[in-house]
C-alpha cells in the first residue's frame, strides 16, 4: 500500500529515465530519508520548471542509495511514459494522484454491496494514520442508510461520487429522426478527513445519488417537431452527521432528446458546488450548463466536449448536429470524475443513419465504451456498449434508415458516476428513436480508523 506523508520534497539532477538520485530537501520541506525507510512505496510527482516536463506515479524509496525508483508511471508529459530528463534540476515530491484518491481506494472497497447495506472490510492501518490502527471500511452503492461508527473509531475519511445523468432518447418527428444527446458525469470528491471528536453525532446518514434513469425512445408524436423529454439528471451523494454535512458529490445532467432538423445537446458535467445542467429539448437550446467549481458544459451542435482536467469534475455529454456529413461527438473524458456519454447516431446529409459515438473515460487508464453500429440490410441498429468500471460512460446507440429495422439503438448505461449514452435516430416511417442510456450509480465509502 502506498504511503503518504506531508512536506517531503527534494531536488534531483538525474538524467534519462533512471531512478531519481535525491539531492537534498527544498527549503521548508523534509528529505525523503527523514520520513521513509527502504522499500516504502509513495505516490510522487516530478517536474522541471525551466523545461516544462513533468510526471506522476508510484516510486520506491531506497535509503542506502538515497534514490526513488520510478516503479509505476501514472501520467507524464511524455504521453504517459517515463520522462527522459535532459540536464537541469527537477523538483521531486510526495503527492497523491487522482488514481490514488479515486481508483485505488474504490477498487479496494467496492467489492459488492446491497442497497442500503454497507460492505465491511477490516485491515491494517496506513502508517500515516497512526502506525497500524485497525481500519473498518463501509461502502454504499445505492439507497439511503444509517451508519453508526464503531466506539473505538478515532477518525474517518470519506469519499463520494455523484450519479451520472441519463442519455436523451432518439426521436422520429415529421418523418425524420435525430439521435439523443448524452448524459453528463458526476463529481467524485474526497477523501475528506474528519476527527470523530468534532462530529455532532456518531450516527451518520448516508445518501447515495440515484442514477439518471433510462428514457424510452420516442415515437412520431403525431408529427410533432418539439419533443420535450430530456434525459434524467443523476442524483447527489452525501454523508451527514447531525446537522452537519460532511461531504457532497453532485450528479451529472441529462442529455436532450433529438430534434428534427436541428441538434441534440449533451448534459453538463457536475462541479464541486453544484450539479451539471440537463440539456433542454428545444431547437434553440444548448448543452447542459457546467456544474459550479469544476464542471464542464455539455456539447452542442456536434461540438466535442473537452477533457475535464479538474481533479474531481464530471465530464460532459456528447452531442450532434442533424443532417451533416460528420458532426457527432464522443463523450467528454475526465481526470477525476465520471465521464460523459457518447451521442446517439444521427442522420447524415443523405438522411442515412450513422453509428453511435463512444462514451468518455476516466483518464489515464480508463476504458471507452463503443457506440452502437448502424442498421444494415441484415441487422438492426445496435445499442451502445455499457461503461466498464469507475467513471466510464456509455456509448451512443446506432441510427437506422432501414425499413426492415425501424428502431434506433439504445444508449449504453454509464459505469459508476458516469453518463449514459444517447439513443440512436430512426428515419423509418412508424419507427422509433432509441432509448437514452441509464446513468451510472453514485457511491459512498467511509473508512473508520480505530484507536
Amino acid at each position: 500500500m502506498a504511503v503518504v506523508v506531508d512536506r517531503v520534497q527534494e531536488t534531483s539532477t538525474t538524467l534519462g529515465t533512471a531512478a531519481y538520485v535525491l539531492a537534498g530537501a527544498v527549503a521548508g520541506y523534509r528529505a525523503f530519508a527523514a520520513a521513509l525507510s527502504t522499500g516504502a512505496v509513495v505516490p510522487y510527482a516530478a517536474f522541471d520548471a525551466s523545461g516544462g516536463g513533468w510526471e506522476t506515479g508510484l516510486g520506491t524509496f531506497n535509503a542506502a542509495a538515497n534514490t526513488l525508483a520510478r516503479t509505476t508511471i501514472r501520467a507524464s508529459s511524455n504521453a504517459g511514459a517515463a520522462v527522459a530528463w535532459d540536464s537541469g534540476t527537477r523538483q521531486v515530491f510526495i503527492s497523491p494522484t487522482a488514481a490514488d484518491g479515486i481508483q485505488a481506494m474504490l477498487r479496494t472497497a467496492l467489492g459488492g454491496g446491497v442497497a442500503g447495506q454497507p460492505l465491511i472490510a477490516r485491515g491494517a492501518g496506513d502508517a500515516a494514520w497512526g502506525g497500524g490502527a485497525a481500519v473498518m471500511t463501509s461502502s454504499f452503492l445505492s439507497g439511503t442508510a444509517s451508519l453508526t461508527l464503531d466506539p473505538a473509531c478515532m477518525a474517518l475519511d470519506i469519499i463520494a461520487g455523484g450519479a451520472g445523468g441519463g442519455g436523451g432518447p432518439g426521436v422520429l418527428c415529421s418523418g425524420y429522426g435525430s439521435g439523443g444527446g448524452a448524459g453528463g458525469g458526476g463529481t467524485i470528491v474526497g477523501p475528506v478527513l474528519v476527527r470523530v471528536a468534532d462530529l455532532p453525532s456518531t450516527t451518520l446518514t448516508v445518501i447515495v445519488g440515484a442514477a439518471g434513469a433510462a428514457v424510452a425512445g420516442l415515437t412520431t408524436g403525431g408529427g410533432s417537431t418539439s419533443p420535450s423529454t430530456s434525459g434524467v439528471p443523476g442524483g447527489a451523494s452525501s454523508v451527514v452527521s447531525g446537522s452537519r454535512t460532511l461531504i457532497s458529490a453532485f450528479g451529472g445532467g441529462g442529455g436532450s432528446s433529438g430534434w428534427q432538423g436541428s441538434r441534440a445537446g449533451g448534459g453538463g458535467g457536475a462541479g464541486l458546488s453544484s450539479a451539471g445542467g440537463t440539456a433542454p429539448s428545444d431547437s434553440n437550446g444548448g448543452g447542459g450548463a457546467a456544474g459550479a467549481d469544476g464542471g464542464v458544459a455539455g456539447g452542442f451542435n456536434g461540438a466535442t466536449p473537452g477533457t475535464n482536467t479538474t481533479p474531481f469534475g464530471g465530464g460532459a455529454g456528447g452531442s450532434h448536429a442533424y443532417q451533416s456529413a460528420n458532426s457527432g461527438s464522443v463523450g467528454g473524458n475526465t481526470y477525476g470524475g465520471g465521464a460523459g456519454g457518447g451521442a446517439g447516431g444521427y442522420l447524415n446529409a443523405t438522411l442515412a443513419g450513422v453509428a453511435g459515438y463512444a462514451g468518455g473515460k476516466l483518464l489515464p487508464n480508463g476504458a471507452s465504451a463503443a457506440g452502437g453500429a448502424v442498421a444494415t440490410s441484415t441487422s438492426a441498429a445496435a445499442a451502445g456498449d455499457a461503461g466498464q468500471g469507475i467513471g466510464s460512460a456509455g456509448g451512443g446507440g446506432g441510427g437506422t434508415s432501414v425499413a426492415a429495422y425501424p428502431m434506433g439503438g439504445a444508449g449504453g448505461a454509464g459505469g459508476l458516476c458516469a453518463g449514459g449514452g444517447g439513443g440512436g435516430s430512426s428515419n423509418v416511417a412508424g419507427g422509433r428513436g432509441g432509448a437514452g442510456g441509464k446513468g451510472g450509480d453514485g457511491f459512498v465509502i467511509v473508512r473508520q480508523y480505530l484507536g
